[in-house]
């Protein structure tokens, strides 16, 4: 389906007919962005991780090429890179890390003896940002570092929508292969979030609560909640019967079965006209 509607959306034809269905979107013109959010990793090489994929770290490795050490010393943006040659260590090419290969197990990492898992040259840890070199905004948790950024709003918006969604736990370094699929799916919320402009996006997301805990659901629950009262649409693909009544205002039921024998329509509409209806899956657990 997101693929679907992303296409209409963006040629803003204002209908789209479903492949082998007699079914139709409409109205898509008025769908500014589709954001489609899954549990697909973000990455599967240790060269990508969780700052790369925000999409901020452009805008960190400037503050640090901003500071009076940094111009004393001649050293630029791209000295602050992890992806590129210059100020990272070699050795290990700004991962921090060093692979193992070991035959018929997986590959395992470990500190780079060159660097001392540091990722940089020596001349490059010494500039400090707030107290803070460019390994130190990398390795530490979001939740230590967010403040720093409080007067750059394009990162701070981001790291707070971090926050709010429970993942200020992870480090901006992170390797994005060794996310869970549920932190995945976060993540790219939050990116949606802090770089979105508000009002008529569509977002659909695909089970969002599978593998979270209780706690990690309540913060999805109020994230999902704000955006409405956003005037964003939320279209979401959910089997949580718990979570589903706590934040839809409208269902669609389908069913009955799995596969080619599903997908039909069984009943739409409010939640409490779909609970009362006998023929909806619904009525049969709740009674």
């Amino acid at each position: 389906m997101a693929p679907l509607v992303r296409t209409g959306g963006s040629r803003h034809t204002g209908l789209a007919a479903l492949p082998h269905r007699n079914i139709q979107i409409s109205n898509i013109a008025k769908i500014r962005k589709v954001l489609y959010v899954n549990q697909q990793p973000i990455g599967k090489t240790p060269r990508s991780t969780v700052i790369s994929y925000l999409g901020i770290y452009d805008n960190i490795r400037q503050l640090f090429a901003n500071t009076e050490d940094a111009k004393k010393t001649g050293l630029s943006s791209s000295d602050f890179s992890m992806n590129i040659s210059g100020g990272r260590c070699e050795s290990c090419q700004g991962t921090g890390k060093k692979k193992i290969e070991l035959t018929y197990l997986p590959d395992s990492y470990i500190k780079c003896p060159e660097c001392h898992g540091r990722r940089f040259h020596d001349d490059v840890l010494e500039i400090k940002y707030k107290g803070n070199n460019i390994n130190d905004v990398l390795d530490k948790p979001i939740g230590e570092v967010k403040d720093l950024f409080n007067d750059v709003e394009s990162i701070r918006s981001v790291l707070q929508c971090m926050e709010d969604i429970g993942l200020d736990y992870i480090s901006l370094g992170q390797m994005s292969m060794n996310l869970s699929g549920g932190e995945a799916q976060r993540i790219k919320l939050a990116k949606c979030l802090g770089a979105k402009t508000k009002g008529k996006n569509l977002y659909i997301l695909d089970e969002p609560t599978a593998g979270l805990n209780s706690k990690d659901i309540e913060l999805l629950e109020k994230i999902l909640l704000k955006l409405n009262q956003e005037n964003e649409t939320v279209l979401i693909i959910e089997h949580n019967i718990e979570f589903i009544s706590h934040v839809a205002d409208y269902l669609v039921d389908l069913g009955r079965n799995a596969g080619n024998k599903g997908g039909e329509t069984i009943i739409q509409g409010k939640p409490i006209e779909v609970v009362r209806n006998v023929e909806s899956s619904w009525n049969n657990i709740i009674n």
